[in-house]
C-alpha cells in the first residue's frame, strides 16, 4: 500500500502492484523441522498468508489500484525441473520429492482463496 501511495502521488497514470502469491509465501516461509512450532503444517501457514493477502487486495482495491499481479514464480520451475534436478534458490523450500500435480492442487488453491468473492 505505501508503494501505491508514493506512486499515486507522483503520477495520473494507471498503477500496477505486484504482490508475491501465497504458494511462494507459503512453501518459501514453512521449512520442515523448523516451523513446527508456529504452524505444525504448511496448510496452517498458508491460512494465514491468505487472510494476510486478502487483506492487502481488499485495501488495494479500495485505494483503488488498476492493476493488482500475484508474481508465482516457483511454478514454472515445479512444472518444468525434473526430481533431483538442480533446483534454483527459488525452490529451496521445496523438497526433491515434492509432487508436481500435488503442489500444483495446492497452489491452485490458495490463489482461489485469495481472490473468492474479490472485484
Amino acid at each position: 500500500m505505501d508503494e501505491y501511495q508514493f506512486l499515486r502521488q507522483h503520477t495520473d497514470k494507471a498503477i500496477k502492484v505486484a504482490l508475491p502469491g501465497p504458494y511462494l509465501l507459503t512453501r518459501s516461509m514453512w521449512v520442515e523441522g523448523l516451523s513446527g512450532l508456529a504452524y505444525p503444517t504448511k496448510e496452517s501457514l498458508a491460512e494465514d498468508v491468505v487472510r494476510v493477502l486478502r487483506e492487502e487486495l481488499e485495501d488495494l482495491i479500495k485505494a483503488g489500484v488498476s492493476f493488482i499481479q500475484f508474481d508465482e514464480p516457483v511454478l514454472t520451475e515445479l512444472v518444468f525441473t525434473q526430481k533431483n534436478a538442480n533446483r534454483t534458490f527459488m525452490c529451496g523450500a521445496l523438497t526433491a520429492k515434492a509432487d508436481a500435480e500435488e503442489e500444483l492442487k495446492f497452489a491452485t488453491g490458495l490463489v482461489n482463496q485469495v481472490m473468492e468473492g474479490m472485484r
